[in-house]
């Protein structure tokens, strides 16, 4: 490089120098000699003062990203906690719509067997402890004698229930076109 640019270059330098020296100047209200500068002479206290602050920004800084790290996993969290809670509480209406169900099923099953009793009561004039007992059938007649099997069942070799109180193993047979009782 040619000593005319280096000049240019030197001359540049030394403007700018004077423009932060004046800014030192406002700033600290001081007057300041650059050669005082050099020699290290001048107390500095604004300088100590600068580095203090960014060292105290630095720090604040630090702070800030600590705290944002810890915030967003604290949104983590909670964003899995509340997927958690959300499949929770999915599976509590499943739930409870299968209580409800199973409410309801008990409900019709015990006015149905309410109604059965109270059949068994009224019209056969039995209590249900006295019905539930094993009898043999009056007179020598098979108790299934009035059952209506399924027409399917009909067609098969065996059209009724066996027989607790039968000997034969197939109860109350009758041949087509009767419709009396026979045990076979």
């Amino acid at each position: 490089m040619s000593y005319a640019k280096l000049e240019v270059v030197v001359q540049g330098k030394k403007e700018e120098l004077v423009v932060a020296k004046g800014e030192y100047e406002s700033l600290s209200h001081q007057s300041v000699e650059l050669d005082e500068f050099k020699s290290g002479k001048i107390d500095n206290q604004l300088v100590l003062q600068l580095n203090e602050a960014i060292k105290h920004r630095d720090e604040l800084t630090e702070k800030i990203k600590s705290k944002r790290e810890l915030r967003m996993s604290y949104v983590n969290e909670n964003e899995q906690l509340e997927s958690k809670l959300k499949d929770l509480r999915r599976m509590l209406k499943d739930i409870q719509g299968q209580i409800n169900e199973k409410a309801i099923l008990s409900t019709k099953y015990e006015g149905s067997l309410n109604n059965y009793l109270s059949r068994l009561s009224n019209e056969y004039s039995m209590t249900y402890e006295y019905a539930s007992l094993p009898h043999p059938p009056p007179s020598g007649l098979c108790p299934f004698r009035f059952l209506r099997v399924p027409r399917p069942a009909r067609r098969s070799s065996h059209p009724v229930p066996w027989c607790p109180w039968s000997a034969a193993s197939v109860c109350c047979r009758r041949p087509s076109g009767s419709s009396a009782h026979r045990p076979p």
